[in-house]
């Protein structure tokens, strides 16, 4: 900026000063880092799954500021459907902290649901898998699933352990998210 510094230099933990503006709730300084420059889809390096300044948008903001920082990203070209190197978009990670008013408010803007996970999952599948997989553990519902002839096997990770779940059963649920 004013003395030529690098306004996409990565500090000792691995952030841009975007991440760490978007991380902090500050959308004014995240909109003067922009509007000089700074590279919104930078990926992290703070730990191993990269992440882009929307998968760090917080989720404890009030609805409207919510809106706000998100068309904040947009007008400057963030990429809403960015994958992480773990493979969730913005949008499975607002699904994964049980944000429905993030979840809600990147759906409109334009997130894309069938985007996959590295597990092949979409967003569809994610939010039956959550609703259900305490349920299936609770119940010991998988040694009915697996082995079941004729049905195709995926296997997801559910608290921990890897489940192995009926295609057909994920497919007959509907979710009110």
């Amino acid at each position: 900026m004013e003395y030529d510094a690098d306004i996409n230099a990565i500090n000792e933990k691995g952030a841009t000063p975007v991440h760490s503006a978007v991380n902090a709730n500050c959308g004014l300084l995240v909109d003067v880092l922009l509007k000089e420059g700074a590279d919104i889809n930078i990926k992290d390096n703070t730990d191993i799954y990269g992440n882009t300044a929307f998968h760090l948008v917080n989720i404890g903001k009030s609805t409207g500021k919510m809106k706000k920082f998100v068309r904040l990203l947009m007008e400057y070209d963030a990429d809403i459907n960015a994958i992480n190197e773990e493979g969730p978009t913005p949008v499975h990670t607002a699904v994964n902290a049980n944000c429905g008013l993030l979840v809600d408010v990147l759906l409109k803007e334009g997130a894309d649901i069938n985007i996959k996970g590295n597990m092949g999952i979409n967003l569809r599948n994610q939010l039956i898998i959550q609703h259900e997989c305490k349920l299936l553990v609770d119940l010991d519902v998988l040694k009915y699933i697996n082995g079941y002839e004729g049905f195709m096997n995926s296997n997801i990770k559910c608290g921990g352990k890897f489940l192995t779940l009926d295609q057909k059963l994920i497919h007959n649920y509907t979710i009110n998210f």
